[in-house]
């Protein structure tokens, strides 16, 4: 028994570390494209929703100010999506220091309709998503527009969570694994999903898929499908943008119940990733599985051997794995601020993710069947 708890730690540890190896390679491979400088008479179109947005517009307004673009070659298209707060007024005041952008009244019936119904305002070749709660670093706009110009058709970046405390800190953790996913699957050329706060694509390979308007009635997940139907298209080129001065910056959710509210939704969506990201997430839960399981099985056992073995085998892979997890994060530059993070993260995240993951699964996210 002892041998076979063992071989399973052992076994588990080294899917651990194949799967930061995997998401490390995909990133080098993301990264590798020449950038080309993006040419001055080029057209920027943002496209963002925003519902009861007033505290957070003027930073928003304030982070396109700042971008290192022309603002005379940048549009915005706001959609106010039912806002029951001063948003309108916020939004057309700013609005007007940038020439040709349009506010749109939008349905009310959520954040997939309001995308849809702005997209109908863009005229350029080039669309770029994010959110009216989140703040555009300054190359964010030239990024995503050289990563074009160097063949890319669709663009995917880092969101990054602005935030203090032990939740914040998490949640920052979080979303620079979920940057690092879709990272490594730019660099196959199959991104799981998108961070949709920071990701263009051009508006022709759009119109091919559907774009929002195709799952405007799904409450949630729309960027996985929308991601699936885009791989799968012959004209589409993925880069990831990993750089600081191309990410976007947001806020952490505020409150446990959202939190908790929001991570069994999202997790909730695992079964419906295809066969191979589901095994993957399968064999990460066995590695953390034995994190947790074995020791308390030796201590039953009354096997001082085996938890020595599970100490062992934790010193080695655990360290790798936290070096490999370290690189993969510097490559996003998030390493840093907070050392302790990476230790506890590397623990609690998973464990969390699996705890939600069932928790969606029994009671969370449906999937539908006839979409990608």
């Amino acid at each position: 028994m002892a041998i076979v708890l063992v071989a399973w730690l052992g076994l588990a540890f080294t899917i651990l570390a194949w799967h930061l190896i995997w998401t490390v390679r995909g990133i080098r491979r993301a990264r590798g494209s020449a950038r080309l400088r993006a040419a001055g008479d080029a057209v920027a179109w943002v496209l963002a929703a925003a519902r009861n947005e007033e505290a957070t517009l003027d930073a928003f307004f304030d982070a396109l100010e700042a971008q290192d673009w022309p603002r005379e070659q940048l549009r915005l298209i706001l959609v106010n999506d039912a806002s029951t707060d001063r948003t309108e007024a916020v939004a057309r005041r700013r609005l007007a220091s940038f020439a040709g952008s349009r506010l749109v009244l939008g349905p009310g019936e959520g954040h997939i309709k309001a995308l849809a119904e702005g997209l109908k305002a863009v005229e350029g070749p080039v669309v770029l998503y994010t959110d009216a709660d989140c703040r555009p670093a300054p190359g964010w706009i030239r990024g995503h527009l050289e990563a074009h110009a160097a063949g890319a058709t669709v663009v995917c970046g880092h969101i990054a969570v602005e935030a203090t405390g032990l939740a914040g800190q998490l949640q920052r953790f979080e979303s620079a694994v979920a940057s690092l996913q879709v990272a490594a699957g730019c660099g196959r050329q199959a991104p799981p999903f998108c961070r949709s706060a920071n990701w263009s694509v051009r508006r022709s390979l759009l119109a091919d898929v559907g774009d929002y308007r195709a799952l405007a009635d799904r409450p949630s997940g729309a960027d996985i499908y929308l991601m699936g139907r885009l791989a799968g298209h012959p004209g589409a080129r993925f880069a990831f943008l990993g750089a600081p001065d191309t990410r976007v910056t947001t806020r952490p959710l505020r409150g446990w119940a959202a939190t908790l509210q929001q991570k069994r939704r999202v997790y909730g969506k695992f079964p419906g990733l295809d066969r191979r990201q589901r095994w993957r997430h399968a064999l990460v839960g066995v590695a953390f599985a034995g994190l947790l399981v074995i020791p308390g099985l030796a201590v039953a056992m009354g096997a001082p051997g085996l938890l020595g073995a599970w100490l062992a085998v934790v010193g080695v892979t655990g360290v790798a794995g936290l070096l490999l997890l370290r690189l993969a994060f510097a490559l996003l530059h998030e390493t840093g601020r907070a050392p302790w993070l990476l230790p506890v993260g590397l623990v609690v995240w998973p464990v969390g993710a699996l705890l939600f993951g069932l928790l969606g699964t029994l009671r969370g996210y449906r999937w539908d069947p006839r979409l990608p």
